[in-house]
């Protein structure tokens, strides 16, 4: 019963890989040169879902001890997702050479081990104490180095992915004022959900547990589907992020070229009040100021010590103290509007973040 349930998943798992690698290889996408990377990302994917299907097919031994189908399956979940999903934080970090770069050892171990295989066999190890009893054997030895393998794999990727989502949420405090919506937390879950899948399969493939193994599987099949719905629509979010990945100075404290001043810049700013725009952002900003936005992001950064997002947010909550104290009838909502954001939640998340308490507090102080 146990071995039919876990072929059924199997195949479940390969049929919604195959119709999912033709969409991703299928999909209609805009013309857009910055989209060229999210392009390349889904081949990465097509190749990751029909291989994964093929595996599944194949993989019809419910109990193996260090199973090199399961090891592989890890293997290419723990690194092709990831770098599916830094391409989308980071499109200049996932090149081809990178990615052969990481895929050759995979390709190399089953290589070896199939080969293998013909002179050797593949023996099923139905608990780890066989394995202990096998260690001279050469496919066992394969097939504890691609453990290890998958490990180094999963630490590296983590502190790898950690990295690209500082550098994103950095990048959007350098472009946008109000940035809550843009930081793509949708890729940070997938991304936990796949490193607890890695994890759980490195675990479950030193153990012989049926139970484990169909659990792995059933939720594998949600997750492939649920990850492949996301990732179809992220060129609706590219349009709003689009000019995070324009480059903006190599160092972002190096004193701007001194063609104009920024006492006159900021005075502009303030007279005109720009800060109190709408969801503004630092490309708008520049061109209301007729400068470039490399200019004025190194401006911000030199002379204001801050990034774009914080300049705005300070300049909008003292406008915000202001109103309140000539206008205390105004409720937190009319002023969070007046101020330029879009939400309340937004303005007394950042008036706590500066002043260090909530606006109605502060009222309260005030009064």
């Amino acid at each position: 019963m146990n071995h039919l349930l876990y072929v059924l998943l199997t195949n479940a798992l390969a049929a919604s890989c195959l119709i999912l690698a033709i969409i991703f290889i299928t999909l209609p996408l805009p013309g857009n040169a910055g989209l060229k990377s999210y392009r390349i990302s889904l081949r990465i994917l097509f190749v990751a879902y029909v291989a994964s299907a093929l595996i599944a097919i194949v993989d019809k031994v419910l109990v193996n001890v260090l199973s090199m189908v399961l090891l592989s399956i890890c293997s290419f979940l723990i690194m092709l997702f990831s770098m599916a999903l830094i391409n989308l934080l980071h499109p200049e970090r996932i090149t081809r050479k990178f990615i052969l770069l990481h895929l050759s050892p995979l390709v190399f171990c089953n290589l070896l081990y199939w080969i293998g295989a013909i002179k050797f066999g593949n023996p099923i190890l139905g608990n780890l104490s066989l394995v202990m009893q096998n260690l001279t054997h050469p496919q066992i030895l394969i097939r504890i180095a691609t453990w290890l393998m998958c490990v180094t794999q999963l630490v590296y990727f983590c502190c790898s992915f950690q990295k690209e989502v500082t550098l994103y949420n950095s990048r959007l405090d350098e472009c946008f004022s109000e940035n809550m919506k843009l930081h793509l937390t949708w890729v940070r879950i997938c991304y936990d959900v796949a490193l607890l899948f890695g994890g759980y399969a490195l675990v479950i493939s030193l153990i012989s547990s049926p139970l484990a193994l169909m659990t792995f599987f059933s939720v594998l099949v949600v997750f492939f589907i649920a990850f492949g719905v996301c990732y179809i629509q992220y060129p609706r979010t590219y349009v709003q992020i689009e000019q995070v990945f324009h480059l903006l100075t190599p160092e972002s404290g190096q004193a701007p070229k001194q063609r104009h001043s920024w006492v006159t810049l900021k005075k502009q700013v303030l007279d005109q009040k720009y800060y109190l725009t709408p969801g503004v952002s630092i490309e708008e900003m520049s061109q209301f100021l007729k400068i470039g936005r490399a200019t004025l992001s190194g401006f911000i950064n030199k002379e204001e010590g801050v990034t774009f997002n914080a300049w705005v947010g300070l300049l909008r909550i003292e406008e915000s103290m202001r109103i309140f104290r000539e206008n205390p009838q105004f409720s937190i909502a009319q002023v969070s509007e007046m101020v330029g954001y879009s939400e309340p939640s937004n303005f007394s998340r950042q008036f706590k973040t500066i002043t260090g308490v909530s606006p109605s507090e502060w009222y309260r102080q005030k009064q």
